[in-house]
């Protein structure tokens, strides 16, 4: 059987799937949460940083800034990397919704289907929204940085990191645009099989589904190959 069975033995979505709360920008391990009614409060994102530096007594205040801005960009990348990969870990789930072992009769492939489309897909879209939303926190970072330095000193720093961020920002909507077509067409794809589950076999040796009708298989066909031709584009988003 599937390793991710959708079908009415088991409809919970997989423990990767359960939400988790946003993580500010640091690269720092998580640290256990603290009872509600004596949790500490936010953490000023300079302070933040700073206790990230090393002992910097003899620098400058210009050295130590730039260091603490040298620092907060390689938070941010670090933190954007974390996201992509337990985004990319999460949606394997695409893979598994599809097993023809999930989709073995109409009760099944209905419930696959509607896991999909009312579960499934809009928790990646929400995945997807926390990934962009490290651009929002860097953005609160940088600001609070760059708040009581000379004009000239933001002016030079703030075009360092808006050049950043957007070569960061276009491959990743880039991405997330493809995603969305990806996610769309395995929502085809099961959509089609629920329509169709009492025209279709699953050979128990193969795993493959096995429609009767030409036209069915022709179909079948056209949507498998739109998912692999959107995973070819990935490759160009360079992420």
């Amino acid at each position: 059987m599937g390793a991710y069975m959708l079908g009415q033995a088991n409809t919970r979505l997989p423990q990767a799937f359960q939400e988790k709360p946003d993580s500010v920008i640091s690269p720092q391990a998580d640290t256990p949460s603290q009872p509600e009614s004596s949790q500490a409060p936010a953490e000023n994102p300079v302070e933040k940083v700073q206790a990230s530096l090393p002992d910097q007594a003899n620098a400058s205040p210009e050295e130590i800034f730039a260091k603490e801005f040298e620092t907060f960009l390689n938070n941010f990348l670090k933190e954007l990397s974390k996201e992509i990969r337990q985004y990319k870990k999460d949606r394997r789930i695409l893979k598994e919704a599809v097993d023809p072992f999930n989709l073995m009769g109409t009760q099944n492939a209905e419930q696959s289907y509607r896991v999909f489309k009312e579960e499934i897909a809009p928790l990646l879209k929400k995945k997807s929204e926390r990934v962009m939303g490290v651009f929002e926190r860097a953005n609160t970072v940088v600001k609070a940085l760059l708040t009581d330095k000379p004009e000239d000193t933001q002016s030079v720093l703030m075009a360092e990191w808006e050049a950043l961020e957007k070569v960061h920002m276009s491959k990743l909507l880039d991405f997330f645009e493809n995603e969305d077509r990806l996610i769309n067409a395995h929502e085809e794809l099961l959509k089609f099989y629920f329509i169709h589950s009492k025209l279709y076999t699953v050979d128990m040796d193969s795993g493959e589904i096995i429609f009767n009708s030409e036209k069915h298989r022709e179909k079948e066909k056209a949507i498998l190959d739109k998912i692999n031709k959107i995973k070819q584009d990935f490759k160009k988003s360079g992420i």
